[in-house]
């Protein structure tokens, strides 16, 4: 069993209210034009032509983002390695154009859609690992367990949320695992590591199910 797909690949820059996006806009692309980065000016609006979110540089298939709903800059692409590279990049940026990290930023976030193959059948695998007595539902029929969530969020403290979701996927249930995964940690090495170790640990985790 391998990860061999990323639907996407995101981590997020969630920015304090004192920051204002489009000043921040306007700095960033200056030191996005000079980093090698492709300029973009491609907005999503509303009914009522309010900016949602706008994407203003891309770097090998590689989008930053400004999320205006969610007053957030993201980083979102497909492939893991590249998307944790401009992260690294941009987070240097804002140093470079002197926002300090640390008065900024709320928290950091990833996000992640993969899939993984399998060579057993995920459904007969999520139904063999769980102990859950569903006989009471026999007559129903074709119920059984069809994903495991794993969370810390009845615990967690403030911006240190976890969520990982296995389940089959849906297009192709019989091969191959949807994992979905969100953690956001107010510390950017947390994420950095995690990040750089997260094929493993989901390869690990969904090995021991």
């Amino acid at each position: 069993m391998k990860i061999d797909t990323c639907d996407i690949c995101h981590i997020g820059i969630k920015l304090k209210p004192n920051v204002d996006l489009n000043v921040l806009k306007d700095r960033i692309e200056k030191i996005l034009s000079d980093s090698g980065y492709k300029l973009v000016n491609k907005a999503l609006t509303d009914e009522k032509g309010v900016i949602q979110k706008g994407i203003i540089g891309i770097k090998e298939n590689t989008n930053i983002e400004l999320n205006y709903v969610a007053h957030a800059l993201n980083i979102v692409g497909k492939d893991p390695i590249t998307v944790l590279t401009v992260f690294k990049e941009l987070h240097q940026f804002l140093s470079d154009i002197d926002y300090d990290p640390e008065a900024i930023i709320t928290f950091y976030e990833i996000l992640t859609n993969m899939n993984a193959k399998s060579d057993k059948n995920p459904i007969d695998v999520l139904n063999n690992s769980s102990r859950v007595d569903l006989s009471p539902l026999a007559d129903i029929g074709g119920v059984g367990v069809d994903g495991i969530l794993i969370s810390n969020k009845n615990v967690a403290q403030e911006y240190e949320v976890f969520n990982l979701i296995i389940e089959p996927e849906p297009t192709n249930p019989r091969n191959r695992f949807s994992v979905r995964l969100q953690y956001q940690s107010k510390n950017k090495e947390n994420i950095i590591s995690f990040y750089e170790s997260l094929e493993g640990k989901i390869t690990k985790i969904i090995e021991s199910i």
